[in-house]
Protein backbone atom coordinates (compact mmCIF):
# COMPACT_ATOMS: atom_id res chain seq x y z
CA UNK A 1 0.00 0.00 0.00
CA UNK A 2 2.99 2.26 -0.31
CA UNK A 3 3.07 3.04 -3.52
CA UNK A 4 1.09 6.21 -4.84
CA UNK A 5 -0.39 4.24 -7.77
CA UNK A 6 -1.72 1.69 -5.78
CA UNK A 7 -2.81 3.73 -3.85
CA UNK A 8 -5.17 5.17 -6.15
CA UNK A 9 -6.21 1.85 -7.45
CA UNK A 10 -7.37 1.29 -4.21
CA UNK A 11 -9.37 4.48 -3.63
CA UNK A 12 -11.01 3.88 -7.02
CA UNK A 13 -11.74 0.00 -6.43
CA UNK A 14 -12.90 1.00 -2.24
CA UNK A 15 -15.38 4.06 -4.30
CA UNK A 16 -17.04 1.05 -6.08
CA UNK A 17 -17.07 -1.74 -4.12
CA UNK A 18 -17.01 -3.23 -0.66
CA UNK A 19 -13.39 -3.58 0.31
CA UNK A 20 -11.58 -4.61 3.91
CA UNK A 21 -8.54 -5.49 5.05
CA UNK A 22 -5.85 -8.16 4.05
CA UNK A 23 -3.64 -7.66 7.20
CA UNK A 24 0.01 -8.64 6.91
CA UNK A 25 1.29 -11.95 7.78
CA UNK A 26 3.13 -10.86 11.03
CA UNK A 27 -0.22 -9.07 11.69
CA UNK A 28 -1.74 -11.75 13.71
CA UNK A 29 -1.80 -10.84 17.27
CA UNK A 30 0.35 -7.76 16.93
CA UNK A 31 -2.63 -4.72 17.96
CA UNK A 32 -0.39 -2.23 17.03
CA UNK A 33 0.52 -3.37 13.28
CA UNK A 34 -3.05 -4.01 12.72
CA UNK A 35 -4.41 -1.09 14.33
CA UNK A 36 -1.29 0.62 12.08
CA UNK A 37 -3.25 -1.19 8.95
CA UNK A 38 -6.43 -0.27 9.06
CA UNK A 39 -5.29 3.50 9.75
CA UNK A 40 -3.47 3.47 6.52
CA UNK A 41 -6.00 1.88 4.45
CA UNK A 42 -8.97 4.25 6.16
CA UNK A 43 -6.37 6.89 5.31
CA UNK A 44 -6.10 5.74 1.77
CA UNK A 45 -10.12 4.89 1.18
CA UNK A 46 -11.95 7.84 3.20
CA UNK A 47 -13.84 5.75 4.95
CA UNK A 48 -13.89 2.65 7.85
CA UNK A 49 -12.48 0.00 7.56
CA UNK A 50 -14.98 -2.63 8.53
CA UNK A 51 -14.17 -6.23 6.71
CA UNK A 52 -10.66 -8.03 7.31
CA UNK A 53 -9.20 -11.24 6.11
CA UNK A 54 -6.03 -12.52 8.37
CA UNK A 55 -3.33 -13.33 5.45
CA UNK A 56 -3.27 -16.43 5.05
CA UNK A 57 -5.44 -17.43 7.65
CA UNK A 58 -3.12 -16.42 10.32
CA UNK A 59 -5.84 -16.68 13.26
CA UNK A 60 -5.07 -17.61 17.03
CA UNK A 61 -8.87 -18.12 18.38
CA UNK A 62 -10.08 -16.02 20.25
CA UNK A 63 -7.27 -14.16 21.00
CA UNK A 64 -7.80 -12.67 16.92
CA UNK A 65 -11.06 -12.42 17.44
CA UNK A 66 -11.16 -10.16 20.41
CA UNK A 67 -8.87 -7.72 18.71
CA UNK A 68 -10.53 -7.68 15.78
CA UNK A 69 -13.53 -6.87 17.94
CA UNK A 70 -12.29 -4.50 20.09
CA UNK A 71 -11.38 -2.96 16.82
CA UNK A 72 -14.49 -2.11 15.87
CA UNK A 73 -14.62 -4.82 12.90
CA UNK A 74 -17.62 -5.88 11.71
CA UNK A 75 -16.88 -8.60 9.45
CA UNK A 76 -13.75 -11.01 8.54
CA UNK A 77 -13.26 -13.80 6.30
CA UNK A 78 -10.51 -15.64 7.75
CA UNK A 79 -12.03 -18.76 8.91
CA UNK A 80 -11.26 -21.11 6.36
CA UNK A 81 -8.56 -24.06 5.35
CA UNK A 82 -5.53 -22.67 3.54
CA UNK A 83 -4.70 -26.50 2.37
CA UNK A 84 -8.29 -28.38 1.72
CA UNK A 85 -11.95 -27.90 0.42
CA UNK A 86 -14.25 -27.54 3.62
CA UNK A 87 -15.63 -25.31 6.43
CA UNK A 88 -13.13 -25.16 8.97
CA UNK A 89 -16.56 -23.86 12.03
CA UNK A 90 -18.99 -26.63 9.98
CA UNK A 91 -20.46 -24.45 8.79
CA UNK A 92 -21.55 -22.61 5.43
CA UNK A 93 -23.97 -19.66 7.26
CA UNK A 94 -22.46 -16.33 8.49
CA UNK A 95 -22.38 -16.22 12.49
CA UNK A 96 -21.60 -13.84 15.23
CA UNK A 97 -18.05 -15.01 17.41
CA UNK A 98 -18.52 -16.03 20.47
CA UNK A 99 -15.99 -14.58 23.11
CA UNK A 100 -15.84 -17.92 25.39
CA UNK A 101 -13.25 -15.88 27.68
CA UNK A 102 -15.33 -13.43 28.60
CA UNK A 103 -19.06 -15.10 27.88
CA UNK A 104 -19.95 -12.55 25.27
CA UNK A 105 -21.52 -12.77 21.94
CA UNK A 106 -19.91 -9.99 20.14
CA UNK A 107 -20.24 -7.45 17.30
CA UNK A 108 -18.18 -9.31 14.85
CA UNK A 109 -19.92 -11.59 12.38
CA UNK A 110 -17.73 -14.68 10.76
CA UNK A 111 -17.87 -15.31 7.20
CA UNK A 112 -16.93 -18.96 6.74
CA UNK A 113 -14.83 -19.36 3.31
CA UNK A 114 -14.23 -22.58 2.22
CA UNK A 115 -12.06 -22.51 -1.64
CA UNK A 116 -8.91 -20.20 -2.76
CA UNK A 117 -8.24 -20.50 -5.88
CA UNK A 118 -4.38 -21.05 -4.63
CA UNK A 119 -5.17 -23.89 -2.70
CA UNK A 120 -7.30 -25.75 -5.93
CA UNK A 121 -3.63 -24.44 -7.82
CA UNK A 122 -0.96 -25.69 -5.50
CA UNK A 123 -2.66 -28.48 -2.68
CA UNK A 124 -5.21 -30.17 -5.17
CA UNK A 125 -3.10 -29.55 -8.30
CA UNK A 126 -5.15 -28.33 -10.86
CA UNK A 127 -5.60 -27.07 -14.37
CA UNK A 128 -7.47 -23.53 -14.45
CA UNK A 129 -10.67 -25.78 -16.37
CA UNK A 130 -11.05 -28.12 -13.53
CA UNK A 131 -10.61 -26.22 -11.02
CA UNK A 132 -13.17 -24.25 -12.46
CA UNK A 133 -15.65 -27.40 -12.21
CA UNK A 134 -14.69 -27.80 -8.55
CA UNK A 135 -15.46 -23.91 -7.35
CA UNK A 136 -18.85 -24.83 -9.18
CA UNK A 137 -19.39 -27.69 -7.98
CA UNK A 138 -18.73 -26.16 -4.47
CA UNK A 139 -20.67 -23.04 -5.12
CA UNK A 140 -23.65 -25.40 -6.05
CA UNK A 141 -23.83 -27.27 -2.87
CA UNK A 142 -23.58 -24.35 -0.81
CA UNK A 143 -26.56 -22.63 -2.07
CA UNK A 144 -28.57 -26.40 -2.17
CA UNK A 145 -28.41 -25.57 1.73
CA UNK A 146 -28.90 -21.94 2.03
CA UNK A 147 -25.31 -21.05 2.80
CA UNK A 148 -23.23 -18.34 1.75
CA UNK A 149 -20.65 -18.77 -1.08
CA UNK A 150 -17.04 -16.86 -0.23
CA UNK A 151 -14.58 -18.26 -2.53
CA UNK A 152 -10.71 -16.56 -2.04
CA UNK A 153 -9.16 -15.33 -5.25
CA UNK A 154 -5.48 -13.44 -4.62
CA UNK A 155 -4.83 -10.84 -6.82
CA UNK A 156 -2.08 -12.47 -8.73
CA UNK A 157 -4.72 -14.79 -10.71
CA UNK A 158 -5.33 -11.44 -12.73
CA UNK A 159 -1.94 -10.88 -13.06
CA UNK A 160 0.63 -11.67 -16.38
CA UNK A 161 2.96 -13.71 -14.35
CA UNK A 162 3.92 -16.63 -16.52
CA UNK A 163 2.78 -19.04 -13.56
CA UNK A 164 -0.96 -17.94 -13.65
CA UNK A 165 -1.54 -17.38 -17.49
CA UNK A 166 -5.03 -18.73 -17.73
CA UNK A 167 -6.18 -18.67 -14.43
CA UNK A 168 -7.86 -15.35 -14.66
CA UNK A 169 -10.73 -17.12 -16.32
CA UNK A 170 -11.26 -19.21 -13.35
CA UNK A 171 -11.83 -15.57 -11.28
CA UNK A 172 -14.28 -14.50 -14.64
CA UNK A 173 -16.00 -17.70 -14.81
CA UNK A 174 -16.85 -17.95 -11.20
CA UNK A 175 -18.25 -13.96 -10.72
CA UNK A 176 -20.33 -14.60 -13.91
CA UNK A 177 -21.76 -17.94 -13.14
CA UNK A 178 -22.59 -17.09 -9.71
CA UNK A 179 -23.98 -13.42 -10.34
CA UNK A 180 -26.37 -15.16 -12.93
CA UNK A 181 -27.40 -17.74 -11.43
Amino acid sequence: MNKHEYQTQIKFLADYADTGLLTSYYAMNDEEMIEKEIKKLENIIHKPVEKVRAHFNRIDIPKTYQIYNDMELKKDYSMGYNHKIGFRAGTCLPFKFYDIENETETFLTLHPTIISDVMLKYQYRQKPDKALKIMIEQGEQIKKYGGHFYPVFHNFILSDLKEWQGWNQLYIETVKYFTNA
